[in-house]
Formats: C-alpha cells, structure tokens, sequence
C-alpha cells in the first residue's frame, strides 16, 4: 500500500519547502502559508493587523484588479479560494478541477504577493471585522459560559488577546494602504511552505514563486503560553449546563515528542471509546451514568493539553467516580487483551477509514508540519501504534502524567444544581 503521508519535498533556490502529492483525483489543492500570524500583530504593528491584511489580500490583486473577481473565477469552477490567519501563520489555499488549474495559478499567486490596497475595501472591512470581532467578545476565547471558564480560569489557553486577533475600532480606524503594504514586507520569508495534492501541474506557481526575492524576518511576537490557573480540585456553578460535569486534565509545555503525543491520544481513545473502553462499560453499561464518555487532546508546537470529561447526575456519581478513576484507569493499563483489541481497532480504522480523500492526506500532513515541523509518514504512524501493546509503555507514559504537580480536576455545577 503506498504510504499515504509521504509527500514528495523538494526546496527552490530562494529557500521555499515544496510537498507534493500526486494522485490522479481531477482536482488540485494547493496550500501557502507564510510565517505570520497574529501574534506577530503587536509592537510597531498594530494589533489586528495580519487578520486584516488577510481579509483585504481576498479581495485584489494587480492580475485581477476587481473585487472579488478572482474569487468569482475560481466558484465558477466549483472550487474555493480561502484565507485563515491562525496565531503564527497565515495559511492561502485553492482548490479547483485539475483542467482549470493554469487558468487559476497566476491569480492565487498575485492576491497574495501583489496585492491592490484599495481604500474602499479598507472602509468596508474595518465594520466586517468589527462585525466579527462583536461575534466572539461574549464568551472568548470559547463559545460558552463553561468554555470560557476552562481556558481563562481553570487553564490559561488563550495565546492571544481579543484585541491582539481582530483589533478594537481605534487600531482598524489605524489601518491604512500604507500600514498594511508595510505589513505585507514580512510575508516575503523564505520559511513559507507550499503543499499541494492532486493531478494538476504547479509547475507554473512554482516558477513565479522561484522568482520572489526573500529574507529571512523575525517580526516582535506576544502569545501567552498555556498553563494552570486553578488546578486544585474546586466546584464551580454555571448557567448554560443541566448535568455535573466532572473534568480532568493535563498540560505539558513545551510540547512532547511524537510518539508521546500519540501515546496520549491512543489511552484517551482506549478508555474512552463507546466500543470498547473500559470507562465507558464502567459508566454507562455497568453504572448507567453517562451517555458517553469524552475526552479532548489538543496540541501545536508550543504546548499539550489534554481532558478527560464526565457528564455526571448529582455530587454522589460525581463523588464516586473521583474515588475510583486512577485505580480504573491503571488497570485498564494492565490489561494486554483489552490493549490489543484497540490496536487492532484502530490498524483497521488507518487502513480502511483514515486517508480515504485527498483533503484528509493534506490536512494531517498539514498539521503535522505545523506541529512537528515535518510531515510524519504513515508508516512512522503504524509503528508509534504497534509500540502500544507494551502496555509497560503505557502506563508509564500515563503515570508521569498523572501527578498532582501535572493534573487538574473541577467539577462543573449547574446552577440550579
């Protein structure tokens, strides 16, 4: 079986990364990210402005100076044009039949290395982005009451600030041409990357871009890394919740390597899945407790976090399973057949259900780049999973975690609770 995060990489002489994977779906999809984001929007640059200068690269550009015209070539084909500014990098991707794709290239290429500031689009984008930035204010970083608690007050998630993202209306009232051209110098880094998957022949992309002359930049940056606020074990009441929500959780900073992010992910999945794992049979088909049991693992190249969630009936469940949890968890652990099953479970789900699309091969070996700084093969990913089976490993692994200088627990209480 070809091995399916194996991209082909090669490097053009002004120093751009290349990866490439070629197959015969009819369309292609390219991927350009440059090193910027919005933690870079802070010192002489104004917060706000790379989410900004995203919006108005969308819009023109010298080849197609009309707004939006560009984005209405690329729809009619079927296909997308599309722009996110994450908080280290700003990422452009295109996506369109593999026949239209030399029609397309230079038009990509010129929205985002010679783009039009125009004043108009300026004045019209400072209310969209208020617009968005209003959206979000209630509750940010999250979405909720409850989101909002656990990564400001019971874990710090939050890199950047909500003026830092989108600006407040005196620094949008501050973007300019001049300001964001100035702002645009830094994308002009030899540490952008191009991926690009499908049929299509790039070769057109990659020339013009062989042509832009780069410099390596290393604009101010201000993110606040994770970490605990309140990881001592405390109640907490909130509105918007019906059942006692009962979460335990780590941090690990900096990021670990590899294998051990995997690790993690794999005994989360383990205990946790509705098949099969040992707290679901415990808490639902043994208690009757929960629906389900989740968990959350999330990571990028600064930091880990992980959770463990449970939607509990009253302080008596929630009692219990804080007395039973680690001892549950530890023998699971221990338990070789169980262990086996899931590797088997998921060697089965890799093979058949994974890498079915292009648009999934691009984005793990996106997040992986991003993440890890290179594009872990599959192959790498079926040896991290028959490493498993050690179950030595795993609760090793899982013990350093488990310490009271690593882990928190809060129970959330509805407020009626």
């Amino acid at each position: 079986m070809r091995d399916r995060q194996l991209f082909e990489h090669s490097q053009l002489a002004n120093g751009i990364n290349v990866f490439q994977y070629r197959d015969e779906t009819p369309y292609t999809h390219v991927i350009l990210q440059v090193p910027v984001g919005s933690s870079n929007s802070t010192g002489a640059i104004t917060p706000g402005t790379f989410h900004f200068l995203e919006h108005i690269l969308t819009l023109r550009s010298q080849r197609h100076p009309r707004e939006k015209e560009f984005q209405h070539m690329v729809g009619l084909t079927g296909g997308i044009f599309n722009a996110t500014t994450g908080p280290f990098n700003t990422t452009y991707e295109i996506k369109v039949p593999s026949k239209r794709l030399p029609a397309m290239l230079p038009g990509f290429f010129s929205h985002i290395f010679e783009p039009v500031f125009n004043e108009v689009d300026i004045v019209r984008e400072r209310g969209v982005i208020a617009s968005e930035r209003r959206m979000k204010e209630r509750w940010f970083p999250g979405k909720t009451e409850i989101s909002q608690y656990v990564s400001t007050q019971w874990k710090w998630d939050c890199p950047l600030s909500l003026r830092q993202r989108f600006g407040d209306d005196e620094d949008l009232a501050l973007m300019t041409p001049q300001s964001l051209a100035a702002a645009h110098q830094y994308y002009f880094d030899p540490r952008l990357w191009v991926m690009v998957g499908g049929s299509g022949d790039v070769s057109p992309l990659l020339e013009l871009l062989s042509c832009l002359k780069l410099s390596p930049h290393q604009p101010s940056q201000v993110f606040s890394p994770i970490h605990w606020v309140n990881q001592e074990y405390h109640e907490r009441a909130f509105r918007d919740i019906r059942s006692f929500e009962l979460r335990y959780g780590g941090i690990i900073v900096p990021r670990p390597e590899p294998l051990i992010v995997h690790t993690l992910g794999f005994v989360l999945m383990y205990l946790t899945n509705s098949f099969d794992g040992p707290l679901h049979r415990w808490l639902r088909e043994e208690k009757g407790w929960v629906y389900e049991v989740n968990y959350r693992l999330a990571f990028d190249d600064k930091g880990l976090d992980w959770m463990l969630y449970f939607p509990l009936g009253n302080p008596k469940e929630v009692n219990a399973v804080r007395d039973e949890l680690s001892d549950r968890i530890l023998a699971a652990l221990t338990d070789e057949a169980a262990v086996n099953r899931e590797v088997d479970r998921l060697g089965d789900r890799l093979d058949a259900f994974i890498y079915l699309t292009l648009e999934r091969i691009l984005k793990d070996g996106q997040d992986s780049l991003e993440d890890f700084g290179y594009i872990i093969p599959e192959e790498q990913l079926r040896n991290y999973l028959e490493q498993m089976r050690d179950v030595a490993f795993l609760q090793r692994v899982w013990r350093e975690q488990w310490t009271p200088e690593k882990l928190g627990c809060f129970c959330a209480v509805p407020l009626n609770g």
